[in-house]
């Protein structure tokens, strides 16, 4: 806990000048090794302008620079190397391991000389001998040598944690996870971070029942444990529905700003049918929850009445990729409501300054309100920015317009369309699509030519061998 508000007060003295902030050079050392731990870069590099304010001269800080490069930056990292070659110190010697390129018998041999003669005593440096030889592909060297490896730290349970975590982009060491974890709750028998990691890995190797004991070992220690009621849902069965609402009902009282508990609340109310919970569940979070993609994709399908103050928390909290809002509007087109569609591009027009120009599902949207013209309209003056004449889309939106045409008496057009995609059908190689898609389209086009040497004879209202009426 005391951690934990030692960060907090880090956070809240961002808004004062630097000049009137003062933490000691262990304070900012634990600020950015947590800070590391949640990756949030930005809390990092404040402790180090915050760090060079006040200790310029600070060997250890002036390290944690060098961790920071390492992550963020491998030019600035690999500079920041070279012009601090006089750095001696272990921490200083792992980061320089991480470098290494070469034949792996030399790096190993680098490594070994570097492991025998040096002790890991604090924290951070066990922390990156680790990733350095993850880096460097020696994880399989770092089992083989763990006993060894173990002799050089001085506070095991931090190795025991940092092969686990490791454990997660490694099959090698993915092998030895569980009996590290296992060792570590031994060792600190009272952390619920340290049984739900074990809880987690032993879900990952299909084992239900000891991840159950695990998690009811963290909850016993303190039953407000966040991650630990997560990985709980994770142990539920589908059929334990008010065991999933109690956990969930509890997640959201601890962190009503966590995006994934947001959205599996709202989606469970929606999928046993309380759409009304839902839509309340939605009044709640999203106020706190601004960044999550997903929970307004959820919202559009809910119709939720909300949605514009939704979409524009969503622009304002960064969200602002056109092609995430051309999926946004593809959702709202599935819901069958105009309205969800309109807000989605009407926000975007509103935060951008531009159109989204989904002119793909506009046309799509007019065809199924049967406004011909306007489709038509759309068709023939679809530019490049839009979505229409994208490779994914031709195919729908070229027979539509082709219906369109029939369906308008305007046969002529029709057999000129129908022609100039017979032709490129026909002629060229880089036509998208697969060969069935190439194929039913030009059975398509046979089809529409033959019925145009008599086209009374043919209902075009109800002509729709593609299903696009019903799409």
């Amino acid at each position: 806990m005391e951690r934990d508000e030692l960060i907090e007060r880090f956070r809240a003295d961002l808004h004062r000048p630097l000049s009137e902030r003062y933490y000691s050079e262990d304070e900012l050392l634990e600020i950015f090794d947590v800070a590391g731990d949640e990756y949030d870069d930005y809390l990092r590099s404040e402790v180090l302008l915050l760090g060079a304010h006040l200790y310029p001269d600070s060997r250890e800080l002036l390290g944690r620079r060098a961790i920071y490069y390492r992550q963020t930056n491998t030019d600035a990292f690999n500079s920041f190397l070279g012009d601090n070659p006089t750095e001696i110190s272990p921490l200083w010697e792992i980061l320089r391991l991480a470098t290494l390129t070469g034949p792996k018998e030399a790096i190993v041999d680098e490594v070994e000389k570097f492991i025998a003669t040096a002790r890991l005593d604090e924290d951070e440096e066990v922390i990156q001998f680790v990733q350095a030889l993850h880096t460097l592909g020696l994880d399989s060297w770092l089992v083989k040598n763990l006993d060894m490896i173990r002799g050089k730290v001085t506070y095991l349970p931090t190795l025991l944690y940092e092969i686990a975590v490791t454990a997660e982009d490694s099959p090698v060491l993915d092998g030895i996870a569980i009996k590290m974890l296992e060792e570590l709750t031994e060792i600190e028998p009272y952390s619920p971070e340290y049984w739900t990691l074990l809880a987690y890995s032993y879900l990952n190797h299909d084992r239900l029942d000891d991840a159950k004991t695990a998690l009811d070992y963290a909850l016993a220690i303190n039953p407000d444990n966040v991650e630990a009621l997560k990985t709980r849902l994770r142990t539920l069965d589908d059929a334990e529905t008010a065991e999933i609402d109690r956990v969930l009902e509890r997640l959201a009282e601890l962190d009503p700003s966590d995006p994934d508990i947001a959205l599996l609340a709202v989606m469970r109310a929606d999928e046993a049918g309380e759409a009304a919970k839902a839509r309340r569940l939605l009044d709640k979070f999203h106020p706190q929850v601004k960044s999550s993609r997903a929970l307004v994709a959820k919202a559009i399908a809910l119709g939720y009445d909300a949605l514009d103050e939704m979409l524009m928390n969503l622009y304002d909290s960064g969200i602002v990729d056109r092609e995430e809002w051309l999926s946004l509007a593809e959702v709202a087109y599935s819901t069958g409501e105009p309205l969800m569609l309109q807000s989605v591009l009407r926000i975007y027009q509103a935060k951008a300054g531009q159109p989204l120009n989904h002119d793909f599902l506009m046309s799509r949207m007019l065809f199924a309100t049967k406004q011909y013209e306007l489709a038509v309209n759309i068709f023939a003056n679809a530019d490049e920015s839009g979505t229409l004449r994208r490779p994914e889309n031709l195919y729908v939106a070229y027979s539509q317009y082709l219906l369109i045409l029939l369906r308008l008496g305007r046969y002529a057009e029709a057999r000129e369309a129908v022609m100039a995609m017979k032709n490129m059908l026909d002629t060229e190689p880089g036509m998208p699509g697969n060969k069935m898609e190439r194929y039913g389209a030009s059975v398509f086009m046979n089809d529409i030519l033959s019925r145009l040497d008599n086209p009374a004879a043919t209902d075009w209202d109800s002509y729709d061998p593609l299903g696009l009426d019903k799409a």
